[in-house]
């Protein structure tokens, strides 16, 4: 039978699961945003410099100026 402990202690190690499963798919997201910066490298470096500016811009909003952030910090 299961107990209140029991149940709690699966509950955190589902939410760690999870937490890790979450942050292994950001970080292969990650690496489809700075391919499509490394494909501007083989039409110059110039153009390479931007995208790779432009990824890191994105990035930055997506994971520090996000909306679904500003719900989750009003708690």
């Amino acid at each position: 039978m299961f107990t209140l402990y029991k149940l709690v202690g699966a509950a955190v190690v589902s939410a760690s699961l999870v937490a890790l499963a979450a942050e292994s798919f950001n970080d292969g997201l990650r690496a489809y945003y700075f391919a499509f910066a490394v494909i501007g490298w083989f039409v110059s470096p110039l153009v390479f410099s931007i995208a790779t500016a432009a990824v890191i811009v994105v990035l930055y909003r997506r994971e520090f100026k996000s909306d679904v952030l500003a719900v989750l910090q009003n708690d």
